[in-house]
């Protein structure tokens, strides 16, 4: 028959179709409890069932964690706008260095460096840098 009846290509089509599925697809003998086509369908329908259940469950998971994905976004943002203006609003605290040139201090806890203060005097070409104590800010 001439290309484009659309019948031999069926017929050709089809038996190979069933060929592949049945050498390359599981036999019945592979699973027990499959004997028959209706226990098959039966189990894949079972599967299916089961397979959007546990699909509606994690859809459910996945909406309850976006929403406590944005209360803590929240949250966050809040309290790191809360302790931005804070930042910005205190004033400076000068904390000495201590025993100035024989040991060296950290701001206390609870507070950070925002500079330093130090003393200048002559000597030699560059000068002498002496007294030196750090500018510290209370969170």
């Amino acid at each position: 028959m001439a290309h484009g009846g659309g019948y031999p290509s069926r017929v050709i089509t089809i038996p190979v179709l069933i060929g592949l599925l049945i050498s390359s697809g599981p036999s019945f003998a592979d699973d027990p409890e499959c004997t028959t086509v209706k226990d098959c369908a039966e189990q894949m329908v079972a599967l299916a069932t089961r397979l959007k259940g546990e699909n509606e469950q994690l859809r459910q998971q996945i909406i309850e964690l976006q929403g406590a994905l944005d209360t803590q976004k929240e949250s966050l943002t809040n309290s790191i706008a809360e302790q931005i203006t804070g930042i910005r609003t205190k004033e400076d605290i000068l904390l000495p260095s201590g025993n100035i040139g024989k040991e060296t201090r950290l701001c206390a806890k609870g507070s950070y460096m925002i500079g330093i203060t130090f003393g200048d005097g002559p000597g030699g070409g560059h000068g002498i840098i002496h007294a030196v104590a750090p500018i510290c800010r209370s969170l």
